[in-house]
């Protein structure tokens, strides 16, 4: 129907400027070329819309879905804290998290320079000024 529509188009679009066999040609190839492009489309289409199906031809259920075609959205439980476990986050211990391979990062804490003499800067001006 889109390559129809397409050709009509070309036809009324192209045949004032043009002898009619030139114009019947151009209608043909923009046919030709609509019908492809679309037909390839809805190929793609049909296969990315279509449900999942095992190899029995049943449709998969929910609990079994096909083999790559769905995307587990779900994020894993965090493990339970056994009783003995001191932190509030519900981590065990400090032997724990390096045997996961995690460790809190501990950044050193931030401390004021002692304050500079003004006379220091004065002379750090001149020098840098001089230049």
């Amino acid at each position: 129907m889109i390559g129809g529509l397409g050709a009509v188009a070309t036809f009324l679009a192209s045949f004032s400027n043009n002898i009619l066999t030139t114009t019947l040609l151009r209608s043909l190839y923009s046919f030709v070329i609509l019908f492809a492009l679309v037909f390839v489309f809805r190929w793609i289409l049909g296969i990315l819309l279509a449900e999942p199906s095992s190899e029995t031809g049943q449709p998969s259920t929910p609990e079994e879905p096909a083999r790559g075609q769905t995307i587990d959205l779900t994020t894993p439980d965090e493990p339970i804290a056994k009783s003995g476990d001191s932190s509030p986050s519900g981590r065990q211990s400090t032997e724990q998290e390096e045997d996961d391979g995690f460790a809190p990062l501990n950044p050193p804490k931030l401390a004021t320079k002692d304050q500079v003499n003004s006379e220091e800067l004065v002379k750090a001006l001149r020098h840098l000024s001089e230049e």
